[in-house]
């Protein structure tokens, strides 16, 4: 095997994940990130290359940024998970979560999941007033709601039937609205965040998402209630600001699940990256997380069954 395809394999093995880690530092690079499943199976196969050469230093070398790419995959893997909890069906929450992209007008595929899986509150993002007058008129069932339509791709709307309180509020700069809803459940009280971040598809947009989500973790860190957050976050797991969440006390429900990818939902599920998430406080356990059909959106609907304290 040729020196110079060698070099040219080793080189292109090691050059994603390097650039993905500098991904905390510029917002080009933090697009790699998020590539982190596809990028160590592409490390694995070009560690066979290497070996199959008998280029060992190089292998050798490679084999060490796959390790740092698993480690970081590990959480995910279903072998992980460590629950063993006693389930009380009144403590259970089930939520639905869809971006369902602004100008999808398959309403009908959203409602009938909604009437298949029954979900206990429904977090909907990207509506518009199209997309908040069908869903006024059809979720019937859900008497408590508060919807901010939009045409811009921010629209957000949280439907529920479960007595709640709930307020829009504005986190960073971005000017986008996410929602904070309290729910009361004999002594304790919940809160649940619904928030969509902008996409970090420039400079100022990458600053502009992480400031959300920073000033978000902030919010939830002073606060003693029980908390689910869930939203498009325009993120992986795998980034920064998505650990700045997780050091706010709180799990993420796909852990010891599966990465569970649910964009675009247009491409194979392979080349699908995880950026609809749902958090959750270490007081509440989690009973089931699946990511649900295509609705027409560009994002696959997440589905969430928990077990509160």
């Amino acid at each position: 095997m040729k020196k110079s395809f060698c070099w040219t394999v080793f080189l292109a093995g090691v050059a994603g994940p390097v650039v993905s880690f500098a991904g905390r530092w510029y917002w080009f690079f933090d697009i790699f990130t998020h590539f982190r499943v596809q990028l160590s199976v592409f490390l694995f196969f070009t560690l066979l290359i290497l070996l199959f050469g008998r280029q060992f230093k190089k292998a050798a070398v490679l084999g060490v940024v796959l390790l740092f790419c698993f480690i970081s995959l590990f959480p995910y893997l279903s072998f992980s998970r460590r629950d063993n909890f006693l389930r009380v069906p009144e403590k259970e929450l089930r939520i639905l979560l869809a971006n369902v992209c602004t100008s999808n007008r398959r309403y009908d595929m959203l409602i009938n999941l909604v009437k298949t899986k029954m979900p206990d509150i429904v977090i909907l993002e990207e509506i518009d007033q199209s997309w908040y007058n069908e869903l006024e008129k059809s979720l019937t069932d859900y008497k408590v709601y508060k919807a901010v339509p939009r045409d811009d791709n921010f629209g957000i709307a949280v439907f529920s039937k479960i007595p709640m309180a709930i307020k829009v509020k504005y986190i960073g700069s971005a000017g986008v609205p996410s929602l904070e809803c309290l729910i009361e459940e004999d002594d304790d009280e919940i809160i649940l965040w619904a928030t969509h971040p902008v996409p970090p598809i420039s400079d100022e947009y990458w600053h502009l998402r992480n400031e959300q989500l920073r000033e978000l973790s902030a919010l939830i860190s002073g606060s003693d209630c029980q908390v689910v957050v869930a939203g498009d976050f325009n993120t992986s797991p795998w980034s920064r600001c998505f650990n700045g969440l997780k050091a706010a006390k709180l799990d993420d429900t796909a852990a010891g699940i599966g990465v569970q990818a649910s964009w675009p939902a247009m491409w194979p599920a392979f080349m699908r990256i995880p950026i609809d998430h749902v958090l959750i406080s270490k007081e509440i356990k989690v009973i089931e997380r699946c990511v649900l059909e295509d609705i027409g959106s560009d994002h696959l609907p997440v589905f969430v069954r928990l077990q509160l304290k």
